[in-house]
């Protein structure tokens, strides 16, 4: 893929976590690897968007 250099990979900056290039999809181990790292960033992101509206409401301004 010719866009994939340009994509930001941050998997090799957490304890225990790996570069897409370095996981091997052509293996069984590197998929299930692959899909445990998939699951892992999508809870990730869930619970930042439950948490997102608790952070507005506290979070609501200085008032002058």
């Amino acid at each position: 893929m010719k866009i994939k250099k340009y994509i930001p990979d941050a998997g090799g900056g957490f304890r225990g976590g790996l570069y897409k290039n370095e996981i091997g999809l052509s293996s069984q181990q590197g998929r299930i690897t692959f899909l445990h790292e998939l699951n892992r960033a999508e809870v990730s992101h869930w619970l930042q968007m439950i948490l997102a509206p608790f952070f507005y409401i506290l979070n609501s301004g200085v008032e002058s």
